[in-house]
């Protein structure tokens, strides 16, 4: 099978009438790399086989400009060793050479399970300073077209202890970070989501994930509430990042859902938060990504297309059927040369009765001529 194997193509993709009023990005999320704690290498080599695949076809079908993954790009990235994070490094340029050839930008923000957070009880700084020699700061600005993206770490705006930079500390590099940037209002990118009141701010999309008993329970469990700083930004700080920044989009993940929410804001229209679901076939059977087209000059003006993949329980089936299939075709090649042909079964059957019509022979003859090896009855044997 090709490129496409696992990707089903979006059925509209938003095309600009002027390219160069358009921007296009694809976004994608918790990727998850398997490691050697969490994972055989089967599932290893079967789950990257499928994301390396879709991210291919995704980089030839959709045309990205940039790309951009929303954090967890690996599972293990937190307690890795240094010998192991060096390889996941060469499997992460594996899975994004096809936009390396094609000369499209990737950045990746950090995530919890890259960098670890307040609750994962590793060294935070020493994971932080790993994963920003590899993949650049966390905290950054990308300009695109003169739309800026901001990157910030939302690990570090959580907080918690003194594994982690304050939030204060945090929140002064992010307004640094918007103010060093172009006028224009920033996309706000996140790997944590903004903070969700309970009952008070719901997803205007309901994503039900396609979950099988392999998949991972927390992605698939039917309580879908967050908690606060472990799954979510804590309240104050979301809204300061909504009063100060004034963001045209904020894009977020972590959940393993697609969540599209609006958040009030002190002044002007709410802001809109799309959290990208998850990248992976181990945390639900229906993984997608999101291709957003901005338009350059006007910041309410975008299209959005979920891209899913093909549901891992199709592929399964569809690899059980060949191979039954094959099985089966295999079984009557066999059986085609164990059974003998009907003309060879008509002339044997003819042999069998003209021998059994024919007077019976003298006796110490067999019926075919031959002398017979029978002892002829009230004769002795001689020795």
């Amino acid at each position: 099978m090709g490129d496409g194997e696992h990707l089903i193509r979006p059925s509209s993709i938003y095309v600009a009438d002027d390219p160069e009023q358009e921007l296009r990005v694809l976004f994608l999320a918790d990727v998850h790399l398997l490691g050697s704690r969490r994972g055989h290498w089967f599932d290893r080599l079967r789950r990257e086989r499928q994301a390396r695949s879709s991210f291919e076809a995704a980089v030839t079908w959709l045309k990205p400009e940039a790309i951009f993954i929303l954090g967890d790009l690996f599972d293990e990235g937190k307690w890795a060793r240094d010998d192991e994070w060096l390889e996941y490094e060469e499997r992460a340029r594996l899975l994004t050479a096809s936009a390396s050839s094609h000369g499209i930008p990737v950045h990746i923000l950090a995530g919890n399970h890259d960098v670890g957070d307040y609750m994962a009880g590793v060294d935070w700084r020493a994971r932080s300073d790993r994963f920003e020699a590899a993949y650049g700061p966390t905290n950054r600005v990308v300009t695109l077209k003169g739309i800026p993206f901001l990157l910030l770490d939302s690990l570090a705006l959580a907080g918690g202890n003194d594994a982690c930079e304050s939030r204060s500390a945090a929140q002064d590099n992010a307004t640094a970070h918007v103010a060093s940037a172009p006028g224009a209002a920033p996309v706000l990118l996140l790997h944590l989501p903004l903070h969700r009141p309970s009952g008070e701010l719901r997803c205007l999309r309901e994503d039900t994930p396609l979950c099988t008993p392999w998949h991972e329970p927390s992605s698939c469990s039917a309580e879908s509430s967050l908690t606060d700083r472990r799954d979510m930004l804590p309240s104050e700080v979301s809204q300061d990042l909504l009063d100060r920044l004034h963001p045209r989009l904020v894009l977020s993940a972590h959940t393993h859902r697609q969540c599209d929410s609006l958040h009030p804001v002190k002044q002007g229209i709410p802001v809109s938060e799309i959290t990208i679901s998850t990248f992976s076939w181990r945390n639900r059977g229906d993984p997608s990504m999101m291709l957003i087209a901005f338009h350059r000059f006007d910041a309410g003006s975008q299209r959005n297309s979920t891209c899913t993949l093909v549901p891992e329980p199709v592929v399964i089936l569809a690899y059980v059927t060949v191979l039954f299939a094959s099985g089966f075709m295999l079984l009557l090649q066999v059986a085609a040369r164990c059974t003998p042909s009907s003309e060879e079964f008509t002339q044997a059957h003819r042999n069998w009765a003209a021998m059994m019509d024919a007077p019976s022979p003298p006796d110490g003859m067999s019926r075919d001529g031959m002398p017979s090896r029978e002892p002829i009855p009230g004769k002795k044997k001689t020795s």
